[in-house]
């Protein structure tokens, strides 16, 4: 698990980094993100989170969804982060399945503060590349 924190200046926080590939490993990340957002939310700073979760928040985000039952012991606490942190999706392009090895490549996750602020960013993911954000 990489990932990391930083505050530029009195403009924002950015958080990013991959998740690690095992359930166990994800739940520190979750619970750092519930610290972050604990010390931090007071400021009102716009805070966005981007990189590799490993994790999906829907059951619709995965391939076989018509298929298969998709598990959804890991996805369970990644919403509940979510929604703890009032965090949602950032605007974005992408092809529908951006994930490689069953596991989702590319989010980027953004606080209310920074949809107030920051209202016209969006992001484009391209396919087999990394996020490219406006």
């Amino acid at each position: 698990m990489r990932y990391s924190t930083c505050r530029l200046r009195h403009f924002l926080y950015f958080s990013g980094g991959s998740a690690s590939n095992f359930l166990s490993e994800r739940s520190v990340l979750w619970d750092e993100f519930c610290a972050i957002h604990s010390a931090y939310d007071h400021l009102s700073l716009p805070w966005i989170l981007t990189g590799d979760y490993n994790e999906i928040l829907s059951s619709s985000e995965h391939s076989r969804s018509l298929e298969y039952r998709v598990d959804q012991f890991g996805m369970n606490p990644f919403q509940g982060i979510v929604s703890h942190c009032g965090l949602m999706d950032l605007t974005y392009t992408r092809p529908i399945f951006t994930w490689w090895n069953k596991c989702e490549a590319d989010r980027e996750l953004i606080s209310a503060q920074w949809l107030n602020s920051l209202s016209h960013s969006f992001s484009t993911f391209l396919f087999g590349s990394h996020i490219r954000s406006c």
